[in-house]
């Protein structure tokens, strides 16, 4: 309901700027009204819709930052942030699990464990409701995959 509501606001300047635009254009009275009209009808919900897309996709996006050992370990809800840098820069791979842990801290991860878990909080995104992780597989005790999923 609110969204007809809206797209009604929206078209009241958008009907003035038409009349204003084809008062000089179009000499017939009844056809520049008619026409007035359907391009109002038209451009309000386009706008609205142009809107809307824009602010979602603002609302997705993020930085993606450098790794910072300091800012991963202390603020673990933004750690999506330095995910990219470390899967795409692969500065996990090749790495033992001392290093691993040294890079990333332990978060609970086992020794004998081959696959690493770290989470990186909620990634901002149009509903978006489970955090992702950061996922370290080791062969050998060497770090040879390291990739994210949403959980």
């Amino acid at each position: 309901m609110e969204v007809y509501f809206i797209v009604l606001l929206l078209a009241v300047p958008f009907y003035l700027i038409f009349r204003y635009f084809l008062k000089d254009k179009i000499k017939s009275k009844n056809v520049r009204i008619i026409c007035t009209i359907v391009a109002t009808i038209i451009a309000a919900p386009i706008f609205y819709i142009l809107v809307a897309v824009a602010l979602i996709m603002n609302y997705e996006s993020y930085p993606n930052r450098n790794f910072d050992k300091e800012a991963w370990l202390n603020n673990k809800n933004h750690r999506y942030e330095y995910s990219e840098d470390i899967i795409q820069d692969k500065l996990l791979i090749g790495k033992t699990k001392k290093e691993v842990q040294a890079f990333l801290g332990k978060e609970g991860n086992l020794e004998a464990d081959d696959t690493w878990y770290y989470d990186l909080g909620y990634k901002p995104g149009l509903g978006n409701i489970d955090p992702d992780v950061l996922m370290v597989e080791f062969v050998n005790g060497v770090a040879v995959k390291v990739s994210q999923y949403n959980t």
